[in-house]
């Protein structure tokens, strides 16, 4: 196996794109929008998108715009390693901003700090930390 990402379908799928990039100083790539016929188009301000690229590190988040109703769930989560402290307080901030905090930020007795949080967008999202061991 090479590897194994996540696909998320979400509405307003550009601007949650962008933002999910910011929080994570990702890059976005390979976006592709789909007129209201689902036909293939030219890159157009409203459009939805078809399939669209986060390349976090070396880490990669598909996404799409749905085109049939999709139910929020939490039997998937996605888990975000962190190199630095600072860096997981910081993502933890924003994607709490309007979300859900289910596991505040914390040290654990694994010598981590760890935390669980549902975004905006009802993405559930685990952010962990390991410290180095001195």
């Amino acid at each position: 196996m090479q590897s194994a990402q996540a696909y998320i379908y979400m509405e307003n799928c550009k601007e949650n794109m962008e933002w999910y990039a910011a929080i994570f100083q990702g890059k976005l790539q390979n976006i592709q929008f789909a007129d209201q016929n689902k036909k293939p188009c030219q890159e157009n301000e409203g459009e939805y998108i078809l399939h669209g690229e986060l390349v976090i590190g070396d880490s990669l988040i598909h996404f799409c715009d749905p085109f049939e109703p999709k139910k929020q769930g939490n039997h998937i989560q996605i888990v975000l390693k962190f190199d630095h402290e600072n860096e997981i307080h910081s993502v933890y901030d924003k994607l709490s901003k309007d979300g859900h905090i289910i596991m505040p930020l914390q040290e654990t007795f694994w010598n981590s700090i760890h935390g669980h949080v549902v975004d905006r967008n009802g993405i559930p999202w685990i952010l962990d930390y390991q410290k180095v061991s001195m």
